[in-house]
């Protein structure tokens, strides 16, 4: 059985999820935090940014070492 649900296949950041709530709560952005809003793509509306790949940084988080990685559409 096919999922109805709308689906997003955009790379976003964890950051832009505040932006996102911020903007469908109708409140105004701190001018401090910038990036792309993904409010549309929530509503299951066409959703676009334009981004090939996606950049992630571990700060000896989970392990002793800090970790980069690159995440792109097909590694």
């Amino acid at each position: 059985m096919p999922d109805s649900q709308p689906t997003c296949n955009e790379f976003v950041y964890l950051q832009e999820i505040i932006l996102s709530v911020l903007n469908a709560a109708g409140l105004s952005v701190p001018s401090a935090l910038y990036d792309e809003f993904f409010l549309s793509a929530i509503e299951g509306k066409p959703y676009s940014n334009g981004r090939e790949k996606a950049y992630c940084i571990f700060n000896r988080h989970f392990t002793i070492a800090n970790q980069h990685m690159v995440r792109t559409r097909t590694h």
